[in-house]
């Protein structure tokens, strides 16, 4: 590992090429790698972060919400709540643990132009980026608030020119807060040209798909909570399937993308080594992405379920 004589935990070593780059710090290895160079306007981007301790010691990381924070042409892209890992995150030596995200640009409204695209991903104090080139993408999710004062003609108007599905309505102080999926402008032009009459648009670029988060250190892997959600989608119930490593408490539990809990599956002993499955089968609640929780005595796991609708 190639290291500068006066490296200090924030300096770096920077390399970058397209599709799969690598940055050395002090205490630490981060790369960053895309499964392809190039994608066509609304193809689905998949990016994946590997941190390594290259060093003879233990070192132990921690971060507000123990997730990377990904970021796409300056803009975050990250967590909307620190509900998912919240437990520093320990790499002995010679260690290391992927992260692989599915950037879906209709979910996050980008690229906002045509042409050469930055990602970057940062964990603690490393971070990482790679260029790729991608097509501009009209449409996206954004957040509407709908004052109780909106004009109803102006507010069936803006749905219809934006192309816009309602994905998920509720009441809140003074209004209505509702996630739009529009088709038919871009996320900055919707906010430019229909926030106003009582109406207020903004982005909704939250990262919510993380496909995999895997330790691939033996003795590490030995630690880990075993779980998986199938089938995903779903339009009926889905079932979130866990092999705790170790006896004792554990928590299942289903979060909305607003970071509010709607079901608590399970809170109580499981034995270790044996797979425990869990049902959630929704009732008066939108359909969309949702979160699910799994807390043990060691370890934590989480994923991401979509909810078709029955």
């Amino acid at each position: 590992m190639n290291r500068s004589p006066q490296l200090s935990i924030w300096t770096a070593l920077f390399v970058m090429a397209p599709l799969f780059s690598t940055t050395v710090l002090a205490q630490g290895v981060a790369e960053v790698w895309t499964d392809k160079t190039a994608y066509e306007s609304g193809e689905t981007i998949v990016l994946t972060l590997k941190v390594t301790n290259p060093d003879s010691q233990t070192y132990v990381w921690e971060t507000p919400c123990n997730e990377p924070t990904i970021v796409f042409d300056g803009i975050d892209i990250g967590y909307p709540a620190c509900i998912l890992m919240v437990q520093p995150l320990t790499f002995p030596p010679q260690s290391w643990r992927t992260w692989t995200f599915t950037l879906r640009p209709p979910d996050i409204g980008l690229p906002a132009f045509e042409g050469t695209h930055r990602l970057a991903a940062k964990f603690a104090h490393l971070t990482d980026s790679v260029d790729v080139n991608a097509a501009q993408f009209v449409g996206g999710r954004v957040d509407v608030f709908i004052a109780d004062s909106a004009n109803a003609d102006s507010l069936a108007s803006f749905k219809l020119a934006l192309g816009a599905d309602v994905l998920d309505s509720h009441e809140t102080i003074g209004g209505q807060d509702e996630v739009w999926q529009i088709q038919n402008a871009t996320v900055a032009d919707a906010i430019a040209r229909f926030s106003r009459d009582g109406i207020s648009i903004t982005p909704r670029r939250h990262l919510l798909d993380v496909t995999s988060i895997a330790t691939e250190k033996p003795e590490l892997l030995d630690l880990q909570m075993q779980v998986d959600a199938y089938p995903n989608p779903f339009s009926e119930s889905v079932t979130i399937r866990v092999t705790p490593p170790d006896a004792g408490r554990v928590v299942v539990e289903v979060f909305d993308t607003l970071g509010r809990r709607v079901a608590v599956l399970h809170d109580g002993e499981l034995q270790a080594g044996l797979e425990h499955r869990f049902d959630f089968a929704p009732t008066g609640v939108a359909k969309g992405q949702y979160l699910y929780r799994v807390t043990g005595s060691s370890s934590m796991r989480a994923g991401m379920v979509t909810y078709t609708g029955r």
